[in-house]
């Protein structure tokens, strides 16, 4: 064995559990979730919220793969902060806006159509924070198009 057999080993099992454990447990937890919702009349926001962290989770291990293999360089710390910008952006608001969609559903299901008077209620707050992750997210997006478009015909 080799110096950093070790370090090499570990850095594998970190990206197997986030790579692959994590996500299937994800999906596993968000089946579970579903049935304890048709069959048993519970609550599934919890398994949702169960499912989102483990899909967190996996994302992280990645950014964390992804900021080990940059190179060094004054210009690291920049790019490390704007490939997780770019993270939170595109990946985590509309899987958030998912999840809070899902939320919405939920809370008008459990208390019924008709009890749904006000944007004040719980379901009326989740769509608004829905619309809002996906505008954040869309304002990023359309933020990254004009730099990089600038950027274009500067070089």
């Amino acid at each position: 064995m080799g110096n950093g057999s070790f370090d090499t080993g570990l850095t594998a099992m970190a990206s197997y559990l986030g790579n692959v454990i994590l996500p299937i447990c994800a999906g596993l937890v968000l089946c579970i979730g579903i049935y304890q919702l048709a069959h048993r009349a519970r609550a599934g926001e919890r398994y949702i919220t169960a499912s989102v962290v483990c899909l967190l989770a996996s994302g992280f291990v990645r950014l964390a793969e992804y900021f080990s293999t940059q190179n060094s360089g004054q210009d690291q710390f920049f790019y490390a902060l704007l490939s997780l910008t770019n993270w939170v952006g595109n990946v985590v608001m509309p899987m958030y806006a998912a999840v809070n969609l899902l939320r919405a559903i939920l809370a008008v299901s459990n208390g019924g159509m008709f009890e749904f008077t006000s944007m004040g209620g719980n379901a009326g707050r989740h769509v608004i924070v829905a619309v809002g992750c996906l505008a954040v997210s869309g304002g990023l997006r359309l933020l990254e198009f004009f730099v990089t478009s600038g950027a274009g015909g500067i070089h």
